[in-house]
């Protein structure tokens, strides 16, 4: 979606951690720390290529920990 914060590869973390399940064809995740996992290492990697701030990451590891993916 426009202004989406994206990859070099055109991904969000949304798209690379899909509430659904993982990308690589497994059907749904196996826990919601798996979840919160993912969010959370793309998240830093987001922030290591300085695409999101600290305050942005908190939030997307705030709102990864309170969703229902993956329970």
């Amino acid at each position: 979606p426009g202004g989406a914060t994206v990859d070099s590869s055109g991904c969000s973390i949304e798209q690379l951690c899909p509430c659904a399940g993982p990308p690589a064809g497994a059907n749904a995740w196996k826990s919601h720390g798996d979840y919160v996992s993912c969010v959370v290492q793309q998240g830093q990697r987001f922030r290591s290529l300085r695409l999101i701030d600290q305050r942005e990451f908190s939030e997307l590891v705030r709102e990864a920990a309170q969703s229902s993916c993956g329970r």
